[in-house]
């Protein structure tokens, strides 16, 4: 008798319990991995395992979420909001598509406002697959705040056809770091607020890129790039985007940068060794006070506020010679000296042509009065 009365005890704890679940928490596919049991799924203190798991519909989830040793997490066709970080490591995944993912700031985690908030963290050669979808990271108790998804430790980050929205706080960033990369390709990485002018103090979204990162962006709408301060050795390919400013910082900055069919509003370049070229590009102010090197290719600059010139180059094609590196400097004397000396063999041509013509018809002329002298002379004989 006391057996079946626990029996049943336990049984009705079980339905209370599975009632309350469901009635609850919205929706998921998969199995979770609780580290904490003690803790409600929902719980905000909670930490959660994912493996293998789709969400559909609306779901709403908060307390970090970690996935490790090659695991994968799918979102797909969803609104997913998450309060709490999201950490990626050992070569995990995650999978977004046709998506929006919403990063709220769990302020519990700090004890004092912030600037720089990671809301999502890849290390060690995780990924991060977003197609078809947005991210917005700003929601917090902190309007004064960056909003971060930080790679480092040679994670990777694949994100076309999609943007990064804005929420609020001070911006959102993908940040790329220690031989991290990232492409992108139709993406909006924008605030839609200009960076120069009476409103460059408004939040701005973009890329952040330090130490041996590497990024390449395609058609693409970006507010800010900028590389980071010391030993950055980063290359960033840039084509056929749209960029409101790039900046790299001061430091033995020796990074690549190469923009291809762009337009950029403001370039401020403080890297001391930073290489920088710019082909078919058009920008309207540059700024450059250290030892940086500028090569302009087909490109020009509406506005140039540069201390030393020394290291500015302009790609020039000369007659005998193709394509040469001219100082930035020579390039109001090389203009005309091309010109002369393109004009000058052309006109020197072009008389030639014409006397070769007059004689010919001189010649011709002569050759034909000859012709009739001689068969007078031999009528008359």
């Amino acid at each position: 008798m006391l057996l079946e009365r626990g029996v049943s005890s336990v049984a009705l704890a079980i339905f209370v319990i599975t009632t309350i679940l469901t009635s609850t928490a919205t929706p998921v596919l998969g199995t979770f991995e609780i580290t904490d049991p003690a803790h409600s799924l929902f719980n905000p203190s909670n930490q959660t395992s994912l493996t293998q798991i789709q969400y559909q519909n609306e779901i709403v989830h908060a307390g970090d979420i970690f996935i490790n040793d090659t695991r994968t997490l799918e979102i797909h066709d969803c609104q997913f909001n998450q309060t709490g970080q999201i950490i990626l490591r050992d070569n995990a995944r995650l999978v977004i598509s046709d998506s929006t993912l919403v990063l709220n700031w769990n302020t519990s985690l700090t004890s004092k406002p912030t600037f720089w908030l990671n809301n999502m963290i890849l290390q060690n050669q995780s990924s991060l697959i977003v197609t078809n979808s947005t991210l917005l990271l700003g929601s917090s108790a902190y309007d004064r705040a960056y909003h971060y998804i930080a790679l480092s430790d040679e994670a990777t980050a694949n994100i076309t056809n999609s943007d990064l929205g804005y929420s609020d706080g001070l911006g959102d960033f993908l940040l790329c770091q220690n031989s991290s990369k990232a492409w992108l390709e139709n993406v909006v990485f924008s605030t839609f607020y200009p960076v120069t002018g009476v409103l460059a103090d408004y939040p701005h979204n973009g890329l952040g890129m330090d130490n041996q990162a590497q990024a390449e962006v395609q058609n693409s709408t970006l507010d800010y790039v900028y590389i980071g301060a010391v030993h950055s050795n980063c290359t960033l390919t840039f084509e056929s985007s749209s960029l409101q400013e790039l900046e790299t910082f001061g430091g033995d900055d020796i990074s690549n940068i190469e923009l291809t069919n762009c337009n950029a509003s403001l370039l401020n370049i403080q890297g001391h060794d930073t290489d920088i070229r710019l082909t078919n590009t058009t920008t309207a102010i540059l700024n450059k006070n250290t030892t940086a090197r500028i090569v302009l290719l087909d490109s020009s600059i509406q506005n140039i506020y540069v201390y030393d010139h020394s290291n500015m180059w302009v790609v020039w094609t000369l007659p005998l010679f193709g394509q040469v590196l001219i100082p930035y400097n020579w390039v109001p004397y090389v203009i005309p000296v091309t010109i002369t000396s393109i004009t000058i063999p052309i006109v020197v041509l072009i008389i030639s042509v014409l006397y070769l013509k007059v004689k010919r018809k001189q010649n011709l002329k002569l050759e034909s009065e000859t012709k009739e002298a001689d068969k007078n002379v031999e009528h008359v004989t």
